[in-house]
Parts: C-alpha cells; sequence; structure tokens
C-alpha cells in the first residue's frame, strides 16, 4: 500500500487485527505503535521462516547489535530506523527490546514447550516487555502496578496464546511446536508424528485447551470499565483475541481449516467508543 509507511505496511500485510487497533492511537504516537507491531511481527517470523535455530539466531542477533547501536548502522533498514526513532522519542527501555528478541530466541528449537507452565512463561515473557513498551509510547504516566497495567498485560498474555493457535501450522511446516508436548501426548499426539505431517485429532483437543486458559486470562469487560482511555490500542486486543477464540471453537479448534481474517471494525469500535473491552 503506497500510502502507508513500511512499518504500517508490513503490519497492514501480516497482522491485520494489530493495524486496526493501531489506527485507534493518537496520530502522532500511531506510526511509533506501528514500528513496534512490525518489531513484534517480525520476530515472530524468525520462528515461523527459520527451517533451522542456528539461522533464526543469527537473525536475531542482528537485531540485537543493531538496537544496542553497537553493531550494524540501521540506515537501509526502514524498520529498525523506525524502532530507534520510537525509541529516542519516548524513551523506551532498549533492554524491553531486547527482551522480546530473548523470547523469541528462548522457542526456536523444535519442542520448547513442554507443559503448560512453560507456554503461559513463554507468553509472559512476551507480554510483560511488550505492556513497558506499549506503555511507554501511549501512557507514560500509568505505572505498572497499576490495575490499568495489570489489564494491558492479561490481554497481551491472552493474545499471544492465541496467536500460537493461529500460527501453529505455520511453526509445524517449519518444524517446530510451540504447543504445550506433555498435553499433546496425553491427547494422543506423538510430536514427531504431528511435525512430519500427521494431523492427529488430539491436536484440535489441546487447541481447546490453551483456548480455555487464554480465555481465563482475559479479564471481563467490567474489568476494563474506567481504563485511561489513551491505552485504549492496546485493550482492545482483548476484541480480537475473543473474536480469535470464538472462530476457532466454531469450526471445532481445528486449527488446519481455512479461516477468515477480517478484523471486528465495529466491535472495536464501539469499544473504544464506550471504553468497555
Amino acid at each position: 500500500m503506497r500510502s502507508l509507511s513500511p512499518p504500517a505496511a508490513e503490519v497492514y500485510r501480516t497482522d491485520r487485527d494489530r493495524f486496526v487497533t493501531a489506527l485507534f492511537a493518537p496520530p502522532d504516537r500511531r506510526e511509533d505503535l506501528f514500528a513496534l507491531y512490525a518489531f513484534a511481527v517480525t520476530l515472530a517470523r524468525v520462528g515461523e521462516t527459520s527451517t533451522e535455530p542456528l539461522a533464526g539466531h543469527i537473525r536475531l542477533q542482528w537485531w540485537r547489535e543493531t538496537l544496542a547501536g553497537d553493531g550494524p548502522d540501521a540506515r537501509g533498514n526502514p524498520l529498525a530506523e523506525a524502532v530507534r526513532h520510537a525509541v529516542r522519542r519516548h524513551g523506551l527501555a532498549r533492554a524491553d527490546l531486547l527482551a522480546l528478541i530473548d523470547a523469541t530466541a528462548a522457542v526456536l528449537d523444535p519442542l520448547p514447550i513442554a507443559d503448560t507452565t512453560a507456554l503461559l512463561a513463554h507468553a509472559a515473557a512476551v507480554a510483560w516487555p511488550m505492556t513497558r513498551l506499549g506503555l511507554g509510547l501511549l501512557g507514560k504516566d500509568i505505572l505498572l502496578a497499576s490495575p490499568a497495567a495489570e489489564r494491558v498485560i492479561q490481554v497481551t498474555t491472552a493474545g499471544v496464546l492465541g496467536g500460537i493457535l493461529r500460527a501453529t501450522p505455520r511453526h509445524l511446516a517449519r518444524g517446530r511446536i510451540l504447543m504445550p508436548i506433555d498435553r499433546l501426548r496425553t491427547a494422543g499426539v506423538v510430536p514427531e508424528r504431528l511435525l512430519a505431517g500427521e494431523r492427529s485429532p488430539g491436536v484440535a483437543t489441546v487447541a481447546a485447551e490453551i483456548a480455555a486458559v487464554a480465555m481465563t486470562v482475559l479479564p471481563p469487560a467490567s474489568a476494563t470499565a474506567q481504563i485511561p482511555p489513551e491505552i485504549a490500542p492496546l485493550l482492545l486486543h482483548a476484541i480480537t483475541t475473543r473474536v480469535l477464540l470464538a472462530r476457532l471453537r466454531r469450526r471445532g479448534f481445528n486449527l488446519f481449516a481455512p479461516r477468515a481474517v477480517t478484523p471486528p471494525i465495529v466491535r472495536l469500535w464501539l469499544a473504544n467508543r464506550f471504553g468497555r473491552y
């Protein structure tokens, strides 16, 4: 799309839900939010497109060095330039960007998630730095210990879990499983056969379990009342995650069935208008 910046175009192409929620951000901060989301999408794609862990680690190391300021120059890479601009403009902590890289690196192996505890730990490892960065962009005066920040963390954690379900076919195509291995085995799924292309009905069973965990993590709409409106774009992910999980439930948690990707724009507008997410 010619009218979009490179980060915005990347988010539009790869994560339409995030693109639409970012449109609710103040115009003077929207591009920086697009940069953050495009960075998150790029990291996710490292895991989804790397056929070998080493190749993924090499790509992540480039980002570490570039964002730390002691590696390759960011000039010539529109996303790297945009992320570094957002860091400078809003005083964001580079440590949070590096934490996102580390969270990606931790799950590059074929079977990195042993159980549900490990799955939640991974989701938290992504949600906490994303929350800090998001608040740094949109809600500088909101403390991490506040109820508002807690709601953002919950919404982001649930979004990570939903994203894992949505990306499972891509993960499998690249020889990785981010579902809990112990739950798969209990459901009769042999991970090695799953990686080889076997499609066991037990995958849907485990997907339903993960979806149930995500719904438990999501705060009820009533809990998001009186949340500062400036951080609404971060909470709107509660809507998109609920819609994703509902669509999965309607098709029996078959992660391999074709799916609609149209964001629930009307619901997002109403949630933003009335402050209930």
